[in-house]
């Protein structure tokens, strides 16, 4: 059986914060003929501090998922949300976003931006003064539906920096084209 194995790391996130930010991650696969096998498909990173008074923050958090496959179709992708641990303990709403996964062997570089609703007149005035975390279970299903994020009205609010090594094994052998 085809399989593919992606092991890097969340490298870095870019985007404004109080000082401290984490991640939450996952891959997600399009179809059910990908099974993880071995490894963890989603996780959260550790809280990382700004560094240098830049909106940079170093998270080196390892990633490892092993997926067999029975067809090419549906190749997995990246989904992060990234939050910002408030000087109080409060956690809020950064944004999300994702990247399709590489489909070459090798050692790529892949950002993915982030974004987050944004809102208009009285609403932007609101969460100005008292953040809100939107609906995430909504923005999930967005995440993964491109048609459903073109009809909501977002602002870029960052990048994650992940490094990926992916291995493929067993494509040719099987019939499978990536």
């Amino acid at each position: 059986m085809p399989s593919v194995n992606f092991v890097g790391e969340i490298q870095t996130a870019f985007a404004e914060c109080s000082g401290t930010l984490s991640l939450s991650w996952g891959i997600l696969p399009g179809n059910r003929a990908w099974t993880l096998r071995a490894g963890e498909g989603s996780g959260e990173t550790q809280v990382g501090s700004v560094q240098d008074n830049s909106d940079s923050v170093t998270l080196n958090h390892p990633i490892d998922a092993y997926y067999e496959t029975s067809s090419s179709e549906g190749w997995p992708f990246l989904v992060v949300e990234v939050w910002d641990k408030g000087d109080v303990g409060a956690r809020n709403f950064v944004g999300c976003g994702s990247a399709w996964l590489p489909m070459a062997s090798g050692s790529q570089i892949i950002d993915v931006n982030i974004w987050k609703p944004s809102a208009d007149g009285i609403d932007a005035l609101a969460e100005a003064l008292l953040p809100t975390v939107p609906d995430l279970r909504v923005l999930r299903e967005i995440i993964v539906n491109p048609f459903m994020r073109s009809k909501l009205r977002t602002v870029s609010s960052g990048d994650v920096r992940v490094k990926m090594n992916v291995i493929l094994s067993g494509f040719e052998v099987h019939g499978v084209t990536t």
